[in-house]
């Protein structure tokens, strides 16, 4: 078998917009030409990488990683090439999974068999709703973890999301599904009337919005595991990364092991292992049953040295996974 490597970076917000076609800002496109190699670190001698953009030679020469895709003997391909590919021996690994990067392998002639079921796509949308941290938090209780914050709220309507925002003024406002940042609001940062014309718009697209009280941060952070359908929930490592004030992502810090788990030890008195433990409980609970593949566990460190063991689930790659 080879691996079909595909970077679709918006890959969450085609899952919310829940289409078979779906397309991405030019925004979205300029960081995913830009990376387009970026999954030749996961990759094998003889694999393949799919370029969802047309990108000439010069172009894909100029690409961080194009050393390492020749040095491993990986194949760039464009959608059109894809109808010579034996599908039988084509295993493809998208960034993630969603309706839209199916839909173009079906139109550029991939077998349904060498895809994920359309009731895969909708569970895996489903568990992918920033809803899934609310059970993650409660499971993660039974194992004595606790965020030092209420778990997250979901609203659907505009007069209940109002009520909860004037009882705790400072807090986060969370679109179902977005990506990197984006869809997120400080509502300290807002006036009362932008507050209610976002939420209302997410509402009417998505119907429901998550509110979380606002942690001070010291420490973005992130637990990063596969999982198998032999084994569950593998952890794969730890890794650190910078967001802005709006919590939008802002890049990861390439440490060590060993450096970033003496950042948390020196941050916090919480056994950080107890948590990953925890996690890989939850995981095994919540997602193991309906998903195989890389999920990313974002969490942060508060000024006060509480740890919130699950501010998002990203179910797909991250950058995270590059970092290790």
């Amino acid at each position: 078998m080879h691996n079909l490597w595909i970077f679709n970076p918006d890959t969450d917000i085609a899952r919310g917009e829940g289409r078979h076609i779906y397309t991405p800002t030019a925004k979205v496109r300029e960081v995913r030409r830009k990376m387009a190699l970026c999954q030749a670190s996961f990759a094998s001698y003889g694999d393949l990488i799919l370029l969802l953009d047309h990108q000439d030679h010069t172009e894909i020469q100029s690409l961080e990683n194009f050393d390492l895709v020749q040095k491993k003997g990986i194949h760039i391909i464009h959608p059109e090439k894809l109808t010579q590919l034996d599908w039988n021996i084509i295993n493809p690994k998208p960034w993630g999974w969603d309706h839209s990067i199916k839909e173009i392998l079906l139109r550029h002639g991939a077998t349904t068999e060498a895809l994920p079921s359309e009731e895969y796509m909708d569970c895996l949308r489903e568990l992918s709703h920033r809803r899934t941290t609310i059970n993650f938090h409660r499971l993660m209780a039974k194992r004595d973890i606790y965020s030092g914050i209420p778990v997250p709220m979901e609203f659907t309507n505009i007069k209940d999301a109002g009520q909860w925002i004037k009882a705790n003024p400072d807090a986060i406002i969370k679109a179902p599904w977005s990506s990197s940042g984006r869809g997120i609001i400080s509502t300290s940062e807002m006036t009362e009337d932008s507050i209610i014309k976002w939420i209302s718009g997410i509402l009417k697209r998505q119907g429901s919005v998550l509110a979380e009280v606002k942690m001070k941060k010291s420490i973005d952070f992130a637990t990063e595991w596969d999982i198998t359908k032999e084994n569950g929930p593998c952890f794969l490592g730890l890794s650190l990364f910078r967001t802005d004030g709006r919590c939008k992502y802002c890049g990861n810090i390439r440490l060590s092991q060993k450096e970033i788990r003496k950042i948390i030890s020196t941050s916090t008195r919480l056994d950080i292992d107890e948590i990953i433990s925890a996690q890989q409980f939850s995981l095994s609970e919540l997602i193991a049953p309906h998903y195989t593949g890389p999920l990313g566990i974002d969490m942060l460190i508060s000024q006060t040295g509480e740890v919130n063991s699950c501010i998002e689930i990203n179910l797909r790659y991250t950058m995270g996974h590059l970092s290790l």
